[in-house]
Parts: structure tokens; C-alpha cells; sequence
């Protein structure tokens, strides 16, 4: 068959460990988003993520409604073709929500016409129905985020910690990733410093694309000095995937602060790298992280965050990781591509 992702591969795991699981199994992919938009294939299977990047970018002059209508008239006429459509739910809203009308329509609309529903956990399913109300009897496959081990463990500590520049007798606490406004960062920072951590740094890695109240660059860079005098180190770029291994490899937790939210690629991650990781009960990630041996607060709580932080630094890292590492090997992304394309043909 021939399956479509329409997300770019640039920079996303998930995207290329879904895509080489097909791939295993026989079938052809493609991706990006322009393959749908501008579709000249004939499409056997099209596996939606995150519907907003599909009407959110144009490079037409229209308007991000009438891009959403497109878009829906663009699946409809699929379907009519005979496309088999796959939604996996991500969030439940996209994180930046200045169109939620429209974005709640989109969402609503793509998992009336899909085929198949992919969700993480089963909060994620509690969590969809109640915001959404759906009545439609639907295919509801509930399938693990897979995990990372294919991008490379670094054994060599002091290597790592010499690649990000932090000595390797500090305790470090890892930020990773996109750093967005629901991700608390924060809070992560004030959190991290009240922890009483002894020689405790905050490695701070990832694009910054969220919104800031620091909009003054003078007011910017005076914060960003406050924090890096009190152990904040940053890494504020894209990071190469031939990276990962170095970051994760330096840190001895993983600190995610989300006050909201459904899912966590990098608590997947975090716990393939055998870490320890901090995070909130919120959506999925308290599931995921009571599966290892974590560190679980309350969202929002900066307090509950610290003692939270104090906790990690206290833990027995090598049982840690034991713990952390067995649970992430039961994480499939063959299994999931398996049950998705099973589910499909019956």
C-alpha cells in the first residue's frame, strides 16, 4: 500500500520512526504536507497528526478558514476514493490556540471521517470524549508511543558532559525540546532554583517558539544572565538528531513542566535514555511515567516541582535506569504500524 503522512520528517522522530515502521512492513510511504495539498499520488492509507499544519501555513493568500475548509473537502473527496484514514490524537486543541473555533471544527470533522483512532493512552480517549462529546461508534486502537533507542545511547559521561560544557561532577537536570508556553519553563527555573541540589545545574536545550514575556531584548538578555549565574545553562537552537545522544547523555533527570497537554515525546525519550523523569500528572505522561521508576507532581505546583527535583537528585540513577530502559523496550513502533494496518483490514 501506499500510506501518507503529511507531516514533515525534518527534525521529528516520531514521524521517521512511524514512517521506517511501515516501511518494514512492505509498504511505501510518503511524506510532507505539500504531497496532500497539492496531491498527485493515488493514496492507499493517509495518517494525520496534527491537523492544524495542515491549513495553518499557506502559501496561497487564504485565509486559515477557508484553508480549513479546504482541507475538510480535501478528505471528504478522498474518502470517496476510497482512502482509509488514521488519526492519531496528539492534543486534544493545538498548543498555540489563537483560532480554537477553527481548530476545534478541523479536529472534530477529521475524526468524523477517519477510519481508524489512534490514542496513547487511555486518558487520552476519557479526555477526547469528554471535550468533544462524539456518539459515532469508531475504531479506537489505544498503542504506546514508541520509543528512541534507534537514535544511539553515548555511555561515555564525561564526553557528554564535555560536549554541552557542564562539569561531570554536577547533578543536571535536562529540559529538551520545543520550548512552548504550556511547557512551563518557568516554572521549571524557579523550581529548580529553590531545589536544595548540591552542585545542581539546569540544561536548557531546544528551539524557543513559544510565547515569552521577556519581548524586550534588553530585559531578555538581563533574565537570561540572572538564570545562567544561578546554574541555568542554554542550548536555545535546533538540535541535530545526531545530537540527542550527548544532551540525554550528560543529564541525570529529565525535567518536564507542563501545565497542560496530552502527550510527551521526550518522557519517552527520556526514559529510553534510562533517565529519571520529572513530570506532571497530566494526560498521558503520569501513565507513562508510572511505568519506570519517576518522578511525579502536581501540574503547575512550583513547590510540589521542587520537592519533585530534590526527590530525583536522590534516587538510586543506576536502578533508575534499569527500570526505565526495560519499560521503554515495551514500546514498539513495529507494534503500532502492526495494529494500525491489522485494524485496517478487518
Amino acid at each position: 500500500m501506499t500510506i501518507l503522512i503529511p507531516h514533515e520528517s525534518s527534525g521529528n522522530l516520531y514521524i521517521l520512526e512511524l514512517a521506517y515502521a511501515y516501511e518494514k512492513l512492505g509498504h511505501h510511504v510518503i511524506l510532507g504536507r505539500e504531497n496532500l495539498l497539492y496531491l498527485n499520488h493515488q493514496i492507499d492509507v493517509l495518517h494525520i497528526h496534527w491537523p492544524e499544519a495542515l491549513y495553518r501555513v499557506s502559501y496561497e493568500s487564504l485565509n486559515k478558514h477557508q484553508m480549513a475548509l479546504n482541507l475538510i473537502t480535501l478528505l471528504e473527496r478522498l474518502k470517496t476514493q476510497g482512502t482509509k484514514i488514521v488519526f492519531t490524537i496528539h492534543n486534544l486543541i493545538p498548543h498555540e490556540t489563537h483560532d480554537q473555533n477553527i481548530a476545534e471544527h478541523v479536529y472534530k470533522k477529521i475524526w468524523k471521517l477517519a477510519d481508524i483512532i489512534v490514542h496513547h493512552c487511555k486518558e487520552s480517549v476519557e479526555l477526547w470524549n469528554k471535550k468533544y462529546k462524539t456518539c459515532l461508534k469508531k475504531t479506537i486502537l489505544v498503542i504506546p508511543h514508541g520509543h528512541y533507542f534507534e537514535y544511539g545511547i553515548e555511555h561515555n559521561k564525561r564526553k557528554c558532559t564535555e560536549y554541552v560544557g557542564i562539569r561531570d561532577d554536577c547533578f543536571i537536570f535536562l529540559v529538551f525540546g520545543l520550548i512552548r508556553g504550556y511547557k512551563g519553563i518557568n516554572n521549571i527555573i524557579t523550581a529548580f532554583m529553590k531545589a536544595k541540589v548540591k552542585k545542581k545545574k539546569l540544561l536548557v536545550v531546544g528551539k524557543w517558539v513559544g510565547s515569552s514575556n521577556y519581548k524586550n531584548i534588553l530585559r531578555w538578555k538581563l533574565w537570561k544572565h540572572y538564570c545562567s549565574v544561578r546554574g541555568v545553562r542554554w542550548h536555545l537552537r535546533k538540535i541535530a538528531n545526531d545530537e540527542i545522544r550527548y544532551f540525554l547523555g550528560a543529564c541525570n533527570a529529565v525535567v518536564l513542566g507542563h501545565i497542560q497537554g496530552l502527550n510527551s515525546g521526550v518522557a519517552i525519550l527520556g526514559m529510553t535514555y534510562g533517565k529519571p523523569v520529572i513530570g506532571p500528572n497530566v494526560g498521558c505522561i503520569g501513565e507513562v511515567l508510572r511505568q519506570g521508576m519517576n518522578v511525579i507532581y502536581k501540574a503547575g505546583d512550583i513547590k510540589d516541582l521542587t520537592n519533585a527535583m530534590e526527590q530525583a537528585s536522590k534516587m538510586d540513577l543506576k536502578t533508575a535506569k534499569t527500570i526505565n530502559q526495560a519499560a521503554a523496550t515495551r514500546w514498539s513502533w513495529d507494534n503500532m504500524a502492526s495494529q494500525i494496518l491489522n485494524a485496517l483490514n478487518n
